[in-house]
């Protein structure tokens, strides 16, 4: 029998934080897909149950794994979570505020908030679009300032990046694949305000 390393400690959360309300907090979520058959008629013969019954809640700064086998239900929790899936049950609470049936022009005000990051970023990226347009797009979206400010804002983060990337030895290879691998990001860093969801 071989011995198992002592798992790493992770650092405590501050107690004001953890007296808190939640940041997130997901209870008995569930997200199902309906079955139906019928070419004319459509009738509803049963569900795919993607996600049944998902709880937790996360505190503001902390970090939080949902591991799981492939097909299990972990992307369908995240885009329940940031509203792209409809929830058939259950309830979203963000910042204390249900989110589980905004819709509309709440919702779009919420999104400003929050983003998934996909575990490919390389699925994420539109091939049309140059790494600045990638990065600009949410400031974009969002009106954040004005188009020379966004600009601006754009040659900051990238200018950043790249010194950065040379301070600790990368080529300019490396830096070229970092500034791609960050289209995915970059948009939750482009607005300081925003809370990230990593999925």
């Amino acid at each position: 029998m071989t011995a198992q390393p002592a798992p790493r400690a992770i650092p405590a959360v501050p107690a004001d934080v953890a007296a808190a309300a939640p940041l997130l907090e997901v209870r008995d979520l569930k997200v199902f897909f309906p079955i139906t058959q019928g070419l004319l008629f459509e009738r509803h013969v049963g569900d795919v149950r993607a996600v049944d019954g998902v709880s937790f809640k996360l505190q503001r700064g902390e970090t939080m794994g949902l591991v799981g086998e492939s097909g299990c239900g972990k992307s369908t929790t995240g885009r329940a979570i940031v509203r792209l899936y409809k929830p058939t049950a259950g309830s979203i609470l963000f910042d204390g505020q249900d989110i589980s049936g905004i819709d509309g022009k709440a919702l779009r005000q919420l999104r400003k908030r929050f983003q998934m990051i996909f575990q490919d970023p390389y699925a994420s990226l539109n091939p049309r679009m140059t790494a600045g347009a990638t990065i600009g797009e949410p400031l974009d979206v969002h009106n954040v300032g004005t188009k020379d400010e966004r600009r601006e804002r754009v040659r900051d983060l990238l200018t950043n990046t790249a010194t950065l990337s040379r301070e600790v030895g990368a080529s300019d290879e490396q830096i070229g694949s970092l500034i791609e691998d960050l289209d995915t990001v970059v948009g939750a860093v482009a607005d300081r305000d925003r809370d990230v969801e990593d999925l």
